[in-house]
C-alpha cells in the first residue's frame, strides 16, 4: 500500500461552502471525494431550513437511503440514523477525536478482548415513538453479516462469533450477539478486535419492527427506505418528501433523545457535477456545496461564501493485490514505488496545497503507529530497489 494524500475540507451552517476533497495518493487519479457532511447543529437562530448540494459521481446518489449500504451518502443519512459509537471532533485541527457515545453510554472489554458489552441510552424512541432496545442492535448487527444485504462495513466485525455461519447462509442467527437485557448488549469474537469501535462506528442500527416483516433479501433495494413515514430513525430528522434523482427533505423529529433539533428541516439536492452546484450555491439556492481546489480561488471573493478547510479523513491509494501477480507482494518492490512517488507536487500542482501527505491509509491519526514511516521522494532509490526487487516491470498488468 502505498502513501496517501488527505485532502481538506470543511463544515459550517448557513450560506456555507465546503472546501473539497479532489485527491490524490501515489499517483492514482480517482473520484472526486465527498468532505463530511456539515454539522447543521451549528445554526444560531432556531427554525427555517438548510438546503445542501450532494454532487456526483462520487456518491451514489439520494436513492441510496440505505444506512447499512451506504458509503459516502451515510453523512447525510447520520441525520435519521445513529451508531452505537462515534468519533469527537479535535477542535484545533478539526479531525476525529477520541470515541465517544452515541446509542451506547458505555462499554466494557474482557480481560481476553473477545467480549465487549454495551449499556444502551435509555429513552430513546424510534421516529415512530416506539422503544430503541438491545434487540435493534443484534437485528442490524446479523443484517450486517447476511450475504443478501451487502453491508459496506460488515467486514469490520466479521470476526463476532458465528457471523461465518450467517455470511455462508449456515445461520440465520449471529450467535456472538445477545441482549442480557433490553438495554444491555454483548458482542463475542473468535479473536480480539481492537477496531471493534471503530468497525461500529459505522454502522448505522436500523429498526427491527418495521424491517422484519420485509423479506431479508428484499431489503437492501426495498422501497422502505426513502418512502416518508416508513423509514424511521433514531436520529434528530426523518424522511418527510422524496423525489428520486432530484432531492431529499428531512424534517426534525421533535421527540430526539439529545433535544429537539434547532433547524425545522433540512433538505438534499443532488448534482450531477460540482459546477453546476456552485452556480446553484451562486443563486442562492442552496446553502451549501462543495468545492473543488480549483474552484476555491474563485469563490474567495464571494461575500456570501464562507470557506472553511479541515482534514476531510478521505484519501485515495493504490493498493498492490498480490493474488494478481507475486510480484506485488515484493517488500522491495513496494518500497521503489513509495519513493518513486513526489506527493509534494501532486498536491502543490494538482490541488492547489489543499492536501496533506499521509504515511498509511488511516487518516485518523489514532490508528497511524508513531513509527510509520513517510517516504521522500527518491528517485535514485527508487531505481535501487526495484533493481534489488528483481521484478520485471514490462511484466506487470496495467491499471488506469
Amino acid at each position: 500500500m502505498l502513501g496517501h494524500l488527505a485532502p481538506d475540507r470543511a463544515p459550517k451552517s448557513a450560506m456555507l461552502i465546503a472546501v473539497v476533497a479532489l485527491l490524490l495518493s501515489a499517483g492514482a487519479p480517482s473520484n472526486p471525494a465527498t468532505a463530511a457532511g456539515a454539522s447543521f447543529s451549528q445554526a444560531t437562530t432556531a427554525g427555517g431550513t438548510f438546503t445542501g448540494a450532494w454532487v456526483g459521481p462520487c456518491c451514489v446518489g439520494i436513492a441510496n437511503a440505505n444506512p447499512l449500504i451506504a458509503g459516502g451518502d451515510q453523512h447525510f443519512l447520520s441525520k435519521i440514523y445513529e451508531p452505537l459509537v462515534t468519533y469527537s471532533i479535535d477542535k484545533t485541527t478539526g479531525g476525529y477525536g477520541p470515541t465517544v457515545p452515541a446509542l451506547a453510554t458505555d462499554w466494557t472489554t474482557s480481560t481476553d478482548g473477545l467480549t465487549w458489552t454495551f449499556h444502551l441510552q435509555p429513552n430513546v424512541t424510534w421516529q415512530d415513538g416506539s422503544p430503541f432496545t438491545a434487540d435493534d442492535v443484534i437485528f442490524t448487527l446479523t443484517l450486517c453479516e447476511s450475504p443478501s444485504v451487502g453491508c459496506v462495513y460488515g467486514g469490520g466485525i466479521s470476526n463476532i462469533t458465528g457471523a461465518a455461519d450467517v455470511k455462508n447462509g449456515k445461520s440465520t442467527t449471529l450467535a456472538g450477539v445477545a441482549a442480557p437485557d433490553p438495554q444491555t448488549v454483548t458482542i463475542t469474537t473468535d479473536t480480539p478486535n481492537a477496531a471493534m469501535l471503530d468497525a461500529l462506528s459505522v454502522i448505522w442500527i436500523v429498526q427491527k419492527k418495521s424491517l422484519s416483516s420485509i423479506p431479508i433479501d428484499q431489503i437492501t433495494k426495498s422501497p422502505y427506505w426513502t418512502t416518508p413515514g416508513q423509514a424511521v430513525g433514531t436520529g434528530p430528522f426523518k424522511i418527510t418528501n422524496y423525489v428520486d434523482g432530484q432531492f431529499m427533505e428531512l424534517s426534525r423529529y421533535d421527540g430526539y433523545w439529545r433535544g429537539k433539533p434547532v433547524l425545522d428541516k433540512i433538505v438534499r439536492r443532488e448534482f450531477k457535477d460540482p459546477a453546476t452546484a456552485l452556480l446553484a450555491f451562486d443563486k442562492g439556492e442552496i446553502d451549501f456545496t462543495y468545492l473543488t481546489a480549483d474552484e476555491v480561488n474563485r469563490e474567495q471573493g464571494n461575500a456570501n461564501a464562507k470557506i472553511i478547510a479541515g482534514p476531510s479523513q478521505v484519501d485515495n491509494t493504490i493498493v498492490f493485490n498480490p493474488l494478481v501477480n507475486p510480484a506485488f507482494g515484493n517488500k522491495l518492490f513496494k518500497q521503489a514505488m513509495e519513493f518513486a512517488i513526489d506527493r509534494k507536487s501532486i498536491i502543490t500542482n494538482l490541488y492547489n496545497g489543499k492536501g496533506t501527505a499521509l504515511p498509511c491509509l488511516f487518516g485518523n491519526p489514532a490508528y497511524v503507529a508513531p513509527d510509520t514511516e513517510m517516504y521522500d521522494y527518491n528517485v535514485d532509490k527508487a531505481k535501487a530497489l526495484l533493481q534489488q526487487s528483481g521484478v520485471n516491470v514490462s511484466s506487470l498488468p496495467t491499471s488506469r
